[in-house]
């Protein structure tokens, strides 16, 4: 059988990709103190970044370079209730969303996080948000 340099080079990709997803869910049992990127906050997202966790550190690359947030949809609130992409799409946890970046954002804002908005994230919307 023949090696395929393209089909190595997308299986490395995906290894780190898996690397990179598995250590986020490795940290969920764990509580440290996160970076959180908010929606809104504006500024420039670098292309490379690197963010410190109790395992080590964990980072992202962008092939397509910095990207601007200010009225960039992914990092800009689409609606009523200040949820965004970025909201569960949290660069420090490898573009995902850890239970200690959850446990984090309800230590540091209880209920009135955007995390924990009763529209489209929880089980009784109609319910006060306590």
């Amino acid at each position: 059988m023949r090696h395929n340099p393209i089909s190595g080079a997308i299986m490395a990709s995906l290894a780190l990709s898996v690397l990179l997803g598995s250590h986020a869910l490795a940290q969920a049992a764990q509580t440290d103190q996160r970076e959180w990127t908010r929606p809104g906050q504006g500024g420039v997202f670098p292309a490379e970044a690197m963010f410190n966790n109790v395992d080590g550190k964990n980072g992202i690359f962008n092939v397509k370079g910095p990207v601007d947030m200010k009225g960039h949809p992914f990092f800009e609130a689409l609606g009523t209730n200040g949820r965004a992409c970025v909201t569960c799409h949290q660069p420090s946890d490898a573009m995902g969303l850890s239970l200690a970046s959850i446990r984090q954002q309800w230590q540091t804002n209880g209920s009135k996080d955007p995390l924990f908005a009763p529209v489209d994230g929880a089980n009784c919307p109609n319910l006060p948000r306590d």
